[in-house]
C-alpha cells in the first residue's frame, strides 16, 4: 500500500499553469519531492494506530497501584493508593472509602493497622470467598471509625489509620506482600496487622515474619490451633488471636452432642499437609469425644483437598468425584452423626456427593463442622436425595449471638454499640454480619488499636506494642462484638499462643435455603466470662 502512495505522488500535479517562461520547468511538486517523508510519517502513523488497537484489544486497564505487585489478573502486596486489586473488583467501593477516611487524618500522630488477606479469592479453585473478605474489610472500616470517633478505646491520639493488604489464593504470595508491609513500616507508622484468615502454612509463615521484624499479629478467624508456632514446633513472638481456637470449638461441639443419644460417629478428615485446619479439627474432635463419651464408636474417611489451584476442572467438581468414591463405605458404616474436618467449600461437595449417589440403607444423618462453614453463608445446600441431613457447626461469631446469652451480660450492650456503628453509622447492612466475619475482624482491629492508644511509643516504635496487647486482661477488657477481649497475661506476647480468655462460641444450624438460625451458645472455659472461676 505504501508503494503505492510513493508512486502516486510521485507523478507530481496534473494541473496546467501559466507561465511567462516558456520551456522553462515547473519545480516538482511537495509531495514529490517529499515523498520519502510522507511515506515515513504514514508509516509510522499506521503502526501507532496498530499498536493502539493492539493494546486496546488485550486490555487497557492499569493493574496494578502503589505497593503492588501485579500476579497473572490480580495485584498482591500493600494497598498504599486504594487502588483496585483486580479489573473488576468487588471491593472498589470499600477501597475508596478507606481513601477518604484516611485522609481526613492529618499531622504526624497516627498509627497505621493492616488489614491482610485474600482480597481476589476464585472460589473455583480454593475455599476463600471474596464475601468473607468483604464483611472483614466492613468490620475494619467500622472499628477504625469507631475508634477515631469516639472514646472507646481510651484517648484520643494517636489516630488510626486503615490499609489493606492482599496475599493471594491461599496466602501463597505472603512474601511480596510481607515485603511491601515492611517496606513501608516507618513511613506509614504500621505497628500491626489483622485478619490472615485461613490456618494454612502459608498465613503461618506470613505471621513468623512479621514477628521477627517486630510487628503485632492480631488473628481474626485464624482458629487453627498451631498458628502461634513455626514450623518447627517454636512458639511465634507478637502474634494474638481474638477467636476461639479449633481447639475450643472441637470441646463445644463435644458438649453439643451431648444428650442427642448417638450411637456411631464417623470422622471425615481433610489431610492436606498445607492446611492445619481438618488436622486440628480432627484431633480435637476426637480428645473431646473421648473424654465425654468413652464409648462413642468412631470410623474415619479422609480426603485431601488441593494446595493449589486445579487446571481443566473447579476445585468443587474435584472434590465432589472424591467424596463419592467413599459413599459405600459410609453407607456400610451407617453413623448417626457425621464430624466434618475441612473446609465450608469442601463441605459443600461432600454433601452433594451424599444427596446424589443413589440409595443406600442411611436415611438420615446429622452433619457437625467447624467455623469455616459460615463461609457458606445464604448458598442453599444441596437438595438432599435418598439421605436427608440436618449441618450444625461451631462459629466463631454471629449476628445477634447475644440474644441466647444468660441475664443482662455487658456482652450484649457492646453487641449493640457495635451494631449501631456498623448500620447507622457505616451504612453497612445487617445482614453480612451473619457469617460473624465482620464482627470478627472488628474485634481485631480494635484490640490493636486499644493497645495502640495504651502504648506510648508506638508511633516509632511498633516492637513495644505487644506487650500492651498482652496486658489486655480481664480486668480492662476490650469491648468486642463477639464478646469482651483479654488475655491472662501468663502467657505474655513472647509465649505465640495469644489466645483470648473464655471465647463465646455459637452453635449454628445450616438450613436448606443457606440461611443460618443459632442452636446455643456456649464458652470455651465451658462458663461465661463473668464467672468468678474464670477470670479470678
Amino acid at each position: 500500500m505504501m508503494e503505492r502512495i510513493a508512486k502516486w505522488l510521485s507523478r507530481g500535479s496534473s494541473l496546467s499553469v501559466a507561465s511567462d517562461y516558456v520551456g522553462t520547468p515547473l519545480p516538482y511538486p511537495w509531495g514529490r519531492r517529499n515523498w520519502r517523508t510522507i511515506v515515513a510519517t504514514s508509516l509510522s502513523t499506521a503502526l501507532v494506530v496498530m499498536a493502539g488497537a493492539i493494546v486496546w484489544t488485550l486490555d487497557p486497564w492499569n493493574p496494578c497501584g502503589i505497593g503492588l505487585n501485579s500476579e497473572g489478573s490480580v495485584c498482591v502486596g500493600l494497598n498504599l493508593s486504594s487502588a483496585n486489586f483486580q479489573k473488576i473488583d468487588p471491593l472498589s467501593a470499600l477501597e475508596r472509602t478507606i481513601a477518604r477516611d484516611n485522609a481526613k487524618i492529618t499531622g504526624t500522630k497516627y498509627v497505621t493497622i493492616v488489614y491482610l488477606g485474600d482480597m481476589t479469592a476464585n472460589p473455583e479453585e480454593n475455599s476463600d470467598s471474596v464475601s468473607e473478605a468483604k464483611n472483614e474489610v466492613e468490620g475494619a472500616i467500622t472499628a477504625e471509625r469507631a475508634v477515631n470517633d469516639s472514646a472507646i478505646a481510651g484517648l484520643e491520639v494517636p489516630k488510626i489509620k486503615l490499609l489493606l493488604a492482599n496475599y493471594g489464593d491461599s496466602g501463597e504470595s505472603w512474601r511480596v506482600t510481607v515485603s511491601r508491609i515492611l517496606e513501608s513500616e516507618n513511613s506509614q507508622h504500621i505497628v500491626a496487622v489483622t485478619g490472615f484468615g485461613q490456618g494454612t502454612l502459608a498465613t503461618r509463615q506470613a505471621i513468623l515474619d512479621l514477628s521477627q521484624h517486630g510487628i503485632t499479629s492480631i488473628g481474626a478467624n485464624t482458629s487453627a490451633d498451631d498458628m502461634g508456632r513455626d514450623v518447627s514446633g517454636r512458639s511465634t513472638s507478637n502474634f494474638f488471636r481474638v477467636a476461639p481456637t479449633v481447639q475450643n470449638e472441637a470441646r463445644s461441639a463435644a458438649s453439643f452432642i451431648q444428650g442427642k443419644n448417638y450411637k456411631r460417629v464417623m470422622l471425615i478428615q481433610d489431610v492436606d499437609p498445607e492446611d492445619d485446619y481438618g488436622r486440628d479439627l480432627a484431633t480435637d474432635f476426637k480428645v473431646g469425644v473421648k473424654e465425654g463419651y468413652p464409648g462413642l464408636q468412631i470410623d474415619s474417611e479422609y480426603f485431601q483437598s488441593p494446595s493449589s489451584a486445579l487446571t481443566g476442572v473447579t476445585r468443587s467438581q474435584y472434590m465432589t468425584h472424591q467424596f463419592a468414591n467413599m459413599y459405600s463405605d459410609i453407607c456400610r458404616a451407617s453413623p448417626d452423626l457425621i464430624y466434618f474436618a475441612g473446609r465450608g467449600a469442601d463441605l459443600r461437595s461432600f454433601l452433594t456427593a451424599l444427596s446424589g449417589s443413589g440409595a443406600c440403607g442411611l436415611r438420615h444423618v446429622d452433619v457437625l463442622t467447624g467455623d469455616d462453614a459460615g463461609a457458606q453463608a445464604g448458598i442453599p445446600l444441596p437438595s438432599s436425595g435418598s439421605i436427608s441431613f440436618n449441618v450444625f457447626y461451631t462459629a466463631g461469631a454471629t449476628a445477634g449471638e447475644w440474644n441466647l446469652a444468660p441475664g443482662d451480660v455487658v456482652d450484649r450492650l457492646d453487641y449493640q454499640q457495635f451494631l449501631e456503628e456498623f448500620t447507622s453509622q457505616s451504612h453497612f447492612a445487617a445482614n453480612d454480619l451473619t457469617d460473624g466475619q465482620a464482627m470478627l475482624e472488628y474485634d481485631a482491629l480494635l484490640t490493636a488499636a486499644t493497645a495502640a492508644r495504651r502504648d506510648p511509643a508506638a508511633i516509632r516504635n511498633p516492637s513495644t506494642l505487644p506487650f500492651f496487647v498482652a496486658n489486655l486482661d480481664c480486668h480492662d477488657p476490650v469491648p468486642g462484638a463477639g464478646g469482651r477481649i483479654a488475655f491472662s497475661g501468663k502467657d505474655g506476647p513472647g509465649a505465640g499462643r495469644g489466645i483470648p480468655v473464655d471465647m463465646a462460641i455459637p452453635i449454628m444450624r445450616i438450613m436448606p435455603n443457606g440461611g443460618f438460625t443459632q442452636q446455643a451458645l456456649d464458652w470455651s472455659e465451658g462458663k461465661p466470662f463473668d464467672d468468678p472461676s474464670v477470670c479470678g
